[in-house]
């Protein structure tokens, strides 16, 4: 095997796992941040309803 053929192989090989490894992490970063902001929305309706009271 040559070394262009081992490189091509390498290449291959990243190029298949990218797009999966990409998709997780921003579906993970899409999902902490969803979360984040819905923990944010609750915390101040709280504050909201208990000083208003």
């Amino acid at each position: 095997m040559s070394l262009y053929e081992i490189a091509a192989e390498i290449g291959r090989g990243l190029l298949t796992q990218l797009p999966s490894a990409l998709l997780v992490a921003l579906t993970t970063a899409g999902l902490t941040t969803a979360g984040r902001r819905r923990r944010n929305r609750a915390r101040e309706e709280r504050n909201g309803e208990s000083s208003g009271g």
